[in-house]
């Protein structure tokens, strides 16, 4: 009897530590975020690059894009749901460097959100003053 007990512990010990290292190697516990926020900002760290001053968030269903500049760069990330609570990054991390010897410096992207949606990102940031 005392050996089928400490075979059950055994058991249930081992058992318990697999699931914990599966819930620790979890993407959705290394990776993602519950806000938009937090996985913006982590998208940043990962890149070395920011912390951005956020000028605009735009919403669209189940994506936020981030319009920022940091130092002398702008950018439009993408930050994207899943599982319906979690946030995770996107593209468009890495800057564009502002150009001051024109009157606006854009650029462009897209990003494949699922198989039938397909976003796309024509941005830019104006230095000539006169414009508006």
């Amino acid at each position: 009897m005392k050996r089928d007990k400490i075979k059950t512990i055994i058991e249930w010990t081992i058992a318990i530590l697999l699931i914990f290292i599966v819930i620790n190697d979890s993407p959705y516990i290394n990776y993602y975020e519950l806000s938009p926020e937090a996985a913006f900002e982590k998208s940043e760290r990962t890149y070395y690059y920011g912390p951005s001053e956020v000028l605009e968030k735009v919403d669209v269903d189940d994506v936020q894009i981030f319009l920022s500049k940091y130092k002398n760069w702008f950018s439009a990330t993408i930050v994207n749901k899943y599982a319906g609570i979690f946030w995770g990054a996107g593209s468009g991390v890495g800057g564009i460097e502002i150009k001051e010897d024109q009157d606006i410096t854009h650029s462009w992207g897209s990003s494949s959100i699922n198989g039938n949606y397909m976003l796309m990102r024509y941005y830019g940031i104006v230095t000539n003053p006169e414009i508006t």
